[in-house]
């Protein structure tokens, strides 16, 4: 815009002119391309903006078969093809009063791929075909004529062929292996036909043992062609392998293990079986011992055990000359001591165990006693004396009577009977090892004879029978005399009272006398008499 200055007293004059920008020219030759060396002619094309043409050149010796032309073909030469590569660029034309632009295309040229198989021609059958192959593409792709598989897969280049069946009886298959990521070369391939020789088939059979004890292994295999003159084993517990044909092999522990046998024929083609074989487990032996004291007896409990079995049989020296074959036996030793126990068990299979342990079996104490008095009366304080050896550290006593006080921890206690009767006295000494030792003796106590004034023989089970109490006695006699002077019950035993009857017939309600004649264990001769009063 221009507008004039200084004009006096006119007014000022304006004018204006007007740029317009339009667009320029644009190229784009398209994405870099990558063919073969031998390929004859590279198309190329290209879009433009703006210009109204375009024209082609190359940093090549090659040509266009018009270079002209947006889309045209480019024909490289030798020199372009030995070099690897080559720029292509487009140029715009009828450009207006815009500057022309240029755009370029790489063109790489690649080798052509080759592929040569290098596996053998030949393969036993029932075995996998290794495979090998030198392609100058790296990678590539395994076809087959018949229906095995490839392993891993069939992309890898130098993997393993495994025949089917199938192509084991058809005695031949053929392989194709075709290249891959050709750079945009067209793709190569090579064939191999691979010839099946017949393999023999591998087969043993064995015994079953208990571990350390030698299997045997027979070996049956056949070949269809020629005959077995190799094998190996390996026995599938870490030990060398044999190359026998029937081999012997001792197993230290029990189980499955996995023998894989295998065999070569006379055209080289071996064949392998991989079979399980089963060894009966060994019993683990084992026991406990309780009880350490000659007078408690010792127990022993066996804690063997199988896997998979049971343990069938027990035999046990105990160190003295003695034996057992109880599971679990308790056994008393003649004296204290150590002695050596040893238990061998046997499982199902017959497979054993032995375990030999030191079992120490301590003296314990010597439970003895005296007493003041051996026969003592009713209320009389008797006094024990404990004379235990061998190091008693407690003592338990069981005065025999149903007293509150019957028992005492006391080493020399005293009691007082209130009864007359024989009564067990046991003394229990334990020592510091907590062996014990007991001792009994009888202790008899006197009571001079008593009967009660009356009873009631009505059957009720209270008071029925009329006893002589007191005693014990050595001799008894005990008469029951109605009122004109005749015996009509007579007994010479504490234990048989009269039950009110004369030769089995009720006697009738009333006084009846009594006579009583004993002489108690001390010794003394009691006579007593009275009347008893029989009641219904």
């Amino acid at each position: 815009m221009l507008i004039s200055t200084s004009n006096a007293l006119c007014p000022a004059d304006t004018d204006q002119v007007i740029f317009t920008f339009y667009a320029g020219p644009t190229a784009n030759s398209g994405s870099d391309i990558l063919v073969c060396k031998d390929t004859v002619s590279v198309p190329v094309c290209a879009n433009i903006t703006v210009a109204s043409g375009g024209a082609w050149q190359s940093t090549g010796s090659g040509v266009f078969t018009n270079p002209n032309l947006l889309c045209t073909n480019y024909i490289p030469s030798t020199a372009d093809t030995t070099a690897g590569s080559v720029i292509l660029f487009l140029t715009t034309t009828g450009n207006g009063n815009c500057l022309a632009a240029t755009d370029s295309v790489l063109v790489t040229f690649t080798p052509t791929p080759i592929a040569t198989i290098t596996s053998n021609d030949t393969s036993c059958q029932s075995n996998p075909i290794l495979l090998g192959v030198n392609s100058t593409t790296g990678s590539g792709v395994w076809t087959s004529s018949g229906t095995g598989t490839f392993a891993p897969n069939s992309t890898t280049l130098n993997g393993a062929y495994y025949p089917s069946a199938a192509d084991d009886a058809a005695g031949s298959v053929t392989l194709l292996f075709t290249s891959s990521n050709n750079g945009g070369c067209r793709a190569t391939y090579d064939t191999i036909d691979v010839t099946l020789i017949p393999s023999p088939v591998a087969q043993f059979t064995s015994t079953t043992a208990c571990p350390f004890v030698p299997i045997v292994f027979t070996e049956t295999s056949t070949a269809s062609v020629g005959s077995v003159v190799s094998w190996s084993w390996n026995f599938g517990d870490g030990s060398s392998i044999s190359t026998s044909q029937n081999p012997t092999h001792p197993y230290s522990v029990g189980g499955p293990y996995n023998v894989s046998l295998v065999v070569t024929s006379t055209n080289g083609c071996p064949d392998t079986l991989n079979q399980v074989v089963n060894v009966y487990y060994q019993p683990n032996a084992g026991y406990s011992a309780n009880g350490i004291c000659v007078s408690d007896g010792t127990v022993f409990t066996d804690t063997s055990s199988v896997t998979g079995s049971t343990i069938t049989s027990w035999n046990w020296n105990f160190g003295d000359s003695s034996n057992s074959t109880t599971q679990n036996p308790t056994h008393n030793y003649p004296s204290s001591g150590n002695y050596n126990v040893t238990l061998i068990v046997q499982s199902a299979q017959s497979c054993a165990d032995t375990i030999t342990q030191t079992i120490g079996v301590l003296a314990g104490p010597a439970a003895a006693f005296t007493v003041d008095d051996a026969i003592a009366d009713v209320n009389q304080v008797v006094s024990f004396t404990d004379l235990s050896t061998n190091g008693a550290v407690s003592w338990f006593w069981d005065f025999g009577d149903s007293s509150a006080d019957s028992t005492s921890v006391l080493q020399n206690p005293t009691h007082v009977y209130t009864a007359g009767g024989f009564y067990d006295v046991c003394l229990i000494v334990t020592d510091t090892n907590g062996c014990t030792d007991t001792i009994c003796r009888t202790e008899i106590v006197t009571m001079p004879p008593d009967v009660p004034s009356g009873f009631s023989p009505n059957g009720d089970g209270q008071n029925d029978v009329f006893y002589v109490y007191g005693g014990p006695f050595r001799t008894l006699k005990f008469k029951i005399y109605n009122n004109w002077g005749e015996v009509i019950f007579e007994s010479d035993s504490q234990a048989k009272g009269w039950d009110g009857k004369r030769d089995g017939v009720d006697q009738p309600v009333g006084v009846y006398v009594y006579t009583v004649e004993g002489v108690t264990e001390d010794g003394l001769e009691h006579k007593l008499s009275g009347d008893v009063t029989l009641l219904r």
